[in-house]
């Protein structure tokens, strides 16, 4: 990433050349290094690298447990001025539904941030709720259902709910953040 920075005509290929080297790195190290050189990729390339970002977001899922690394880190800076492009593009992209709990959750609370107002609730994303937990949910959703149905139907509607929201909102993206963002 640094030699991006210093050869600034040639960091989109230093940068699809390090995911290329990176692409098969395993575990929650691999996903965050791929999440720090696509945000790089989206520093450098801006709106030329959207379908490959959206391609990497969407395929790349977090690791059993994992919390806060690989996509759900690169969700840490789409509320950040600069990123408002990228996050309508996730936004408007149907694979938005197919996405986890916990990655959606960030999805959700960085919009809100950088809209600069609640496009949904946060007291409704605070009250979202299942038995197995954020982290476990995804990865046990075939139990969720059967376990707890009650409790994963209610779930899956708050789900369905945000990302309905988020799509709505991606129709007509008006970021307006206090602090300018």
């Amino acid at each position: 990433m640094a030699a991006a920075d210093l050869l600034p005509a040639q960091s989109v290929t230093i940068l699809r050349n390090e995911m290329k080297r990176i692409a098969d790195e395993e575990f929650t190290t691999g996903q965050d290094k791929r999440a720090l050189v696509v945000n790089e990729l989206w520093k450098h390339a801006g709106e030329e690298a959207i379908p490959e970002i959206l391609d990497w977001f969407f395929a790349e899922t977090p690791d059993r447990g994992a919390v806060g690394m690989g996509r759900h880190r690169l969700c840490n800076f789409l509320d950040e001025t600069g990123y408002q492009q990228l996050l309508t593009a996730i936004l408007s992209d149907q694979r938005l539904d197919s996405l986890d709990w916990g990655t959606l959750d960030r999805v959700v609370r960085a919009t809100n941030k950088a809209a600069g107002r609640e496009i949904v609730i946060e007291d409704a994303l605070n009250r979202a709720w299942h038995p197995l937990g954020m982290a476990s949910y995804h990865w046990n959703l075939e139990a969720a259902r059967r376990d707890y149905p009650e409790e994963t139907e209610i779930l899956e509607q708050h789900l369905k709910a945000w990302q309905e929201a988020m799509h709505e909102f991606a129709q007509n993206p008006v970021f307006d953040r206090p602090d300018g963002g």
